[in-house]
């Protein structure tokens, strides 16, 4: 039988023999999310509903996990004197099976202050959702306004506003010196994804961290891109305020499993014709006859190239593609995805981190991988190996998730005069 006694601004809870003392603070007040009006983006309700019941949200989420309530919602494992939603139950003899149901702590946590998943609702609700299907991502994305229609491709030029999510890296070492590496494309206005291998200390000794990241690019050596007499706006650029690397990757394991990685923008993109955010592939079923790829790497003839390049890959069997990697010792997994094989088309150095990309109806396109790595540039029958993007759908909406709730507030980035960068001169200035 359940006991429930309010004293003196102490709630005693009894569940089952479990016994929950709790002192009731004497406010509520709960903080809202610090969003970004200055740019244009999608609603992100869900997100405010679950950080508009957290009590001193940024601290409480410091060391917080992310978890599953008992009405399979997305919340955060925090202590219940923070989880104003939950803390308002105790005296609700109702709400006994949910808020037992709802401790995510260890078996030995302190029983006075006891850690609850903290989400959107306070008891049972007839709905069936995960993080998977947390509506986050924006959904005005993939498409392009192209200044004349493309040409053929197979290591071609891209058109002026082809790929408009197409990002360049830049890093900073400890001496100051900058300069570009991977690539990586555009998600929503303020995250940008590539590869892990990409961002991760290990490998950057000599580059330094990430920095920042360039956006509307296409010809890295003008200062205004122009082609068939039509220019584009200027580069947008963003300090990085966050790199967020899977959990699980491993930058010593030679099949490289989990190369996927997130940046947190300090300051969100402006939406125009030449940046705007690629989708997302969800559906693993959904298999192209080629896929598109696109960078500034290198080439057969550079060893970057100066403008926004593009290839067109075939699909590959991902069971073929495993036969062909065991020779070297290396078991590609299901979150793993190939494209190419053919001879002299391929990603290549400098294109790590970009999206492989696929459009079913010539319109919209998605990103269905990220470059990770090959045998070689363009070998013959040695596919590209990519990250499988459907594989970690709730790992990349739960990382905007808690970013979105974390996030702290960051001063724009300081533009020049007139609110533009010069392109020549634009690294300078971030």
């Amino acid at each position: 039988m359940s006991v429930i006694v309010l004293l003196y601004g102490l709630a005693i809870f009894n569940i089952f023999d479990l016994v929950i003392s709790v002192t009731v603070p004497e406010s509520d007040t709960g903080l809202e999310l610090n969003n970004d009006t200055s740019v244009e983006s999608e609603p992100e309700d869900e997100l405010e509903e679950i950080g508009a019941g957290i009590l001193n949200m940024t601290a409480s989420l410091k060391f917080a996990t992310l978890c599953e309530t008992p009405n399979h919602d997305p919340g955060y494992c925090v202590e219940i004197k923070s989880c104003l939603r939950l803390l308002n139950q105790l005296s609700n003899s109702n709400a006994r099976d949910f808020l037992r149901d709802s401790m995510c702590g260890p078996e030995n946590e302190d029983l006075s202050n006891p850690k609850v998943c903290c989400g959107r609702h306070s008891n049972y609700r007839n709905v069936s959702k995960n993080i998977a299907s947390l509506d986050v991502l924006p959904k005005n994305c993939g498409t392009q306004k192209l200044t004349l229609k493309s040409r053929v491709v197979g290591g071609k030029e891209a058109e002026l506003g082809e790929f408009p999510w197409m990002a360049r890296i830049l890093h900073k070492n400890r001496y100051n010196y900058k300069s570009f590496g991977c690539s990586g494309f555009l998600i929503h206005s303020r995250y940008v994804m590539t590869a892990a291998h990409c961002v991760h200390d290990k490998f950057l000794e000599v580059r330094g961290k990430v920095y920042a990241v360039h956006l509307g690019e296409h010809n890295i050596e003008t200062e205004v891109d122009c082609m068939h007499g039509i220019c584009a706006d200027p580069p947008q650029i963003s300090r990085v305020a966050k790199v967020i690397i899977h959990p699980d990757y491993n930058p010593t394991e030679k099949a490289q499993y989990n190369d996927i990685a997130i940046l947190y923008l300090r300051k969100g993109m402006k939406m125009t014709n030449f940046i705007r955010p690629i989708c997302l592939l969800e559906d693993q079923s959904q298999k192209p006859h080629k896929y598109i790829v696109s960078g500034w790497g290198k080439t057969e003839t550079e060893r970057v190239s100066v403008v926004k390049m593009k290839v067109d890959l075939p699909y590959v069997e991902k069971e073929d593609c495993k036969e062909s990697y065991k020779v070297l010792g290396m078991d590609l997994i299901d979150s793993q995805t190939c494209a190419g094989g053919e001879a002299g088309k391929d990603s290549c150095n400098g294109d790590s981190g970009g999206p492989l990309m696929m459009t079913t109806n010539g319109t919209v396109w998605f990103a269905a991988g990220i470059v990770s790595y090959g045998i070689g540039c363009g070998m013959e029958t040695w596919a590209g190996v990519y990250t499988n993007i459907p594989s970690f759908i709730p790992w990349i909406k739960g990382a905007i998730v808690e970013t979105n709730l974390l996030n702290p507030k960051s001063p724009a980035i300081e533009k020049k005069k007139g609110g533009k960068h010069r392109k020549n001169n634009a690294t300078e200035h971030v």
